[in-house]
């Protein structure tokens, strides 16, 4: 899903070379290859209150998860740039309160912050069992958050996108 929206929010935001979608599919993929825990995997930025039931090394490997698995996808190919940075990116938040770094919007490249939405949408998604009947709730809770720079425009992308697919649903 998340590989599926990132493509269809660069079509969206007329982004549509190739590459940017090869990157944003890598990266889709990779993202959290280093959390080898399950428990781990499906935890929610929004609720990092729940890594307090995990030990402290649990906990420090999620945190540091987005740089590990940026240096291992530095490690394996050079041949798609700044998939490393949308790996390591992909916990950060628009008001700065993310993690690793704590960069804010204006510190976040371009796909970086299309990815950081897409991925925000599906974690939600996930939260409620794929139940996508009423797509709009999600979008509502969102929409808040991505006002600035970059993410208003990837914002946008995202609820045209999850319109179109509402209406051919429909």
């Amino acid at each position: 899903l998340l590989c599926y929206l990132t493509a269809a929010m660069c079509d969206e935001l007329g982004w549509t070379t190739r590459r940017s979608k090869e990157k944003l599919g890598f990266a889709s993929l990779f993202h959290d290859v280093t959390l080898t825990d399950p428990r781990l995997a499906v935890v929610n930025y929004r609720s990092m209150v729940a890594l307090d039931r995990f030990g402290r090394d649990l906990k420090k490997k999620y945190l540091e998860h987005p740089k590990r698995a940026s240096e291992l996808v530095l490690e394996i190919t050079s041949e798609y740039p700044q998939v490393d940075t949308i790996i390591e990116q992909h916990h950060e938040r628009p008001d700065g309160h993310g993690f690793p770094y704590g960069k804010d919007f204006n510190q976040i490249i371009p796909l970086s912050a299309l990815f950081i939405v897409a991925h925000d949408f599906v974690s939600r998604a996930y939260e409620k069992n794929f139940d996508m009947n009423a797509p709009q709730e999600i979008l509502d809770d969102m929409v808040g958050e991505y006002r600035q720079g970059n993410f208003l425009k990837c914002m946008i992308a995202l609820q045209s996108v999850v319109t179109k697919e509402q209406v051919a649903k429909d």
